[in-house]
Parts: structure tokens; sequence; C-alpha cells
């Protein structure tokens, strides 16, 4: 996170310093740098919702991950669908 804010803020920093009129541009670049850092910092705060379809004490239920499709895969379904999972 330390690293895009600070970048953020290198940029606006050379932005001003090769400017030919650095006066006119320093307020609406520090209104774009804080309204960046806070939308940044909210997205990187915010979790996710889980949705839970029924209240159980095991908690939600998760697909299992996978690192990609093996090659002899097949698509789940038969008939020619864009589903965007497989190239039917």
């Amino acid at each position: 996170m330390a690293w895009m804010l600070q970048g953020a803020m290198v940029g606006v920093s050379r932005r001003l310093l090769e400017s030919s009129a650095p006066e006119s541009q320093i307020d609406s670049l520090r209104a774009e740098l804080i309204f960046f850092a806070g939308a940044y910092l909210e997205a990187c705060t915010t979790r996710p919702r889980v949705q839970h379809a029924v209240a159980s004490k095991q908690g939600p239920k998760r697909e299992p991950r996978t690192r990609g499709r093996s090659r002899d895969a097949q698509p789940e379904h038969t008939e020619p669908v864009d589903c965007g999972n497989c190239a039917c």
C-alpha cells in the first residue's frame, strides 16, 4: 500500500517541478491526490461481503480453488454457449 501512495505523491511532485506554472496547478493536484489516496485506502481496507444462504455453525461454503483447467478437462455443458469459462 505504501508503495502506491508514495508513487502517487512522487508523480504529483514531479509534475509540479516540471510545470511552467505550478502555482496554478497545486490546488487541483492536491485535491486529486487526497481523493485518490482516500479511495485507494478505502478499497484496500474494505472487506468483501459474504452471502449466507442459511445461517449455520459450519460457516459459508466455499468452492475449492484450482490453478487452472487440465488439458483433458471437458466443458460442463454440451450445447455451444458463451459462458466465458471454456472455449465452446
